[in-house]
């Protein structure tokens, strides 16, 4: 593992609010809870505890299974609907301990924590791939959430160019004209969001959150009722339960990945480090210079001040505007892919430096908290971008909390054996505009080339793309802070087109499908392009829209993603993997569900 020789880099850009002597009386100040990490962490032996490890083990439901849920924009969140309506028709869903999440995984992953209703409603009814209606696959979302993703469009040309499409209006006699096509868009959503950096996440909130949690969606961020309960505690007269979002009780534990993208005025490759947001606490876990090494509770996040405070306790002072930490700046902070783009783009010159500057200031930018000896320590505020800059997979939070039974959906655009993502995590990896893989090692190499043989192998024969491996070791991981530990059981389910799922197919849905405009009817033309099905764009999949997919384009990919996790093959080779969670023997399908 390579040394975290880039943290000297980052002491360099913190504009740190150190804590000496005590703070002057504040009457808006309040107290946030912290948990400092040490950074030597993962070095030590033995299973680590988190905040959250002591209440988990209280809820019986729950076992010691993880899920993970790649990036990927809307491509991914399709994906992750139906991964999700698999699991819950398998009886799984139920069960799982802890959900991780990046980017558009987060989009589907997160509305499901916080959703109160029945989970069918949310999550639509699974459907055998023969069963499909041509009518309602076109015209039906199945499920809210399915609904609110096939409705999810950011007004096309001002976010596209946000986005970092930057390159083709780069003439200079065009520049006047082209900033003002840019970000003219982006104007009312930046007026209406307060801070320009809190714009995507007003959009994000429109679009994911306040249509499934309604008035609730601008609470603060919380967990269960009794450690809300216990903030007011900590807080009397100045917080109230009634102020923070809730997640139902027995849901799954969730953790976002994101990353923190410290511009260095020396250094043109900004040093990046990986961030974790969850209902409970936030923060970086590892201590990249004078950044990191701790977690604040989430509501606290983004204060503008901190000091010292008693018992585990820090005073924070939230921001002027009043602007309170909400689940839409937790996915949009996630599923901020444009802004290391952007932000590489803005250390150029002359005018594309002022357009990629300007539209990176409408992405999250937040005050990381640091925790060391000498008091708690504020930044200033720093960009905070896609966690698919480091861990594209969600994977090592997991790893971090040394979950022993773990599904991994990957939904990316390529196969499995062009997915540099999945090659970092067995061999060093590559640092480019895309992000920095390089210390992500934590398996084998021989354990890579049995996921390749055995993918290879279900991609030859059409069967779903599902291998599971039982008593993988993880390797101590430093710029993640895991330590080492054995007894892994992992199953990886990759999205890609499957033979076994089209072969049953009716007619009716292959030519939706088919892109034969001769032959298609009006609607059919009107669903959308299935050329590189299930491999979507994660921009513009349905042009001019930026993260819009047309109902049958989310009603298909959902379906067989669904169906990838609940054939019978493949609950077979999670239960032999994963089965010891549930004492050898499947868990029972929910009352409501559909069994086979």
């Amino acid at each position: 593992m390579r040394s975290l020789l880039l943290s000297s880099l980052i002491v360099a850009t913190a504009a740190l609010t150190v804590a000496g002597a005590p703070p002057p009386p504040c009457a808006n100040c309040l107290n946030a809870r912290v948990w400092p990490v040490d950074p030597e962490d993962f070095r030590k032996t033995g299973d680590p505890q988190f905040p959250e490890t002591a209440r988990l083990a209280e809820m019986t439901n729950r076992v010691d299974l993880g899920i993970a849920f790649s990036g990927g924009g809307t491509r991914s969140a399709s994906a992750t609907l139906g991964q999700l309506r698999g699991l819950r028709h398998l009886g799984w869903l139920d069960r799982v301990r802890y959900i991780a999440a990046v980017s558009g995984g987060s989009w589907a992953a997160l509305p499901y924590t916080y959703w109160k209703g029945r989970d069918d409603d949310l999550l639509g009814v699974y459907e055998e791939p023969a069963q499909l209606d041509h009518d309602k696959v076109l015209l039906t979302p199945n499920g809210t959430l399915a609904k609110i993703i096939s409705e999810s469009s950011i007004a096309g040309p001002g976010l596209r160019e946000a986005a970092g499409e930057f390159r083709t209006f780069a003439l200079p006699e065009n520049a006047n004209a082209y900033i003002d096509k840019a970000l003219s868009a982006l104007d009312k959503s930046r007026r209406e969001a307060g801070r320009a950096n809190k714009t995507y996440s007003r959009l994000l909130q429109d679009k994911f959150i306040t249509p499934l949690v309604g008035s609730q969606s601008g609470l603060r961020v919380g967990w269960e009722e009794r450690s809300v309960d216990q903030i007011s505690t900590d807080n009397p007269r100045t917080l109230g339960a009634h102020e923070f979002i809730k997640v139902p009780d027995g849901r799954p534990f969730f953790i976002a990945g994101a990353t923190l993208v410290p511009p260095h005025p020396a250094f043109y490759y900004p040093p990046l480090a990986p961030v974790e947001y969850t209902p409970l606490y936030s923060g970086i876990r590892q201590q990249f210079g004078a950044i990191g090494g701790a977690y604040i509770a989430t509501w606290a996040y983004d204060s503008v001040d901190v000091s010292p405070g008693e018992g585990g306790l820090v005073r924070v002072r939230p921001a002027a505007d009043g602007r309170t930490f909400t689940p839409a700046d937790i996915i949009s902070s996630t599923g901020a892919a444009p802004q290391l783009t952007l932000l590489l783009g803005a250390r150029g010159k002359g005018m594309l430096n002022k357009i990629f500057g300007t539209a990176s200031g409408y992405f999250p930018a937040y005050h990381p908290i640091a925790v060391r000896a000498t008091g708690p320590a504020l930044d200033a505020e720093i960009p905070h971008g896609d966690g698919g800059f480091m861990d594209y997979f969600g994977i090592m939070p997991l790893l971090a909390r040394h979950v022993r039974n773990i599904i991994v959906f990957i939904n990316s655009n390529n196969d499995f054996d062009q997915n540099d993502d999945l090659h970092s995590l067995f061999f060093e990896g590559a640092r480019n505009d895309s992000g920095d893989k390089s210390m992500n090692i934590v398996f084998t190499p021989a354990r890579y080339h049995e996921l390749m043989t055995n993918l290879a192998q279900r991609r030859t024969s059409g069967a779903p793309p599902v291998y599971c491996g039982t008593n993988w070791e993880v390797a101590a991981n430093e710029a993640y802070n895991i330590r080492t530990y054995g007894d892994l059981n992992i199953c990886w389910v990759y999205n890609r087109p499957t033979g076994q799922w089209n072969d049953t197919l009716k007619a009716p849905i292959k030519q939706i499908m088919s892109g034969d405009t001769k032959t298609q009817t009006d609607l059919e033309k009107k669903a959308g392009s299935f050329a590189d099905f299930p491999w979507y764009k994660t921009f513009e999949q349905k042009p001019p829209y930026v993260i819009e997919l047309s109902v049958a384009q989310v009603n298909l990919l959902s379906n067989l993603t669904a169906w990838t996790v609940a054939n019978k093959d493949s609950a077979a080779a999670l239960m032999n993997a994963l089965g010891r969670a549930f004492g050898g023997r499947p868990p029972a399908v929910p009352a409501d569900g559909t069994p086979d």
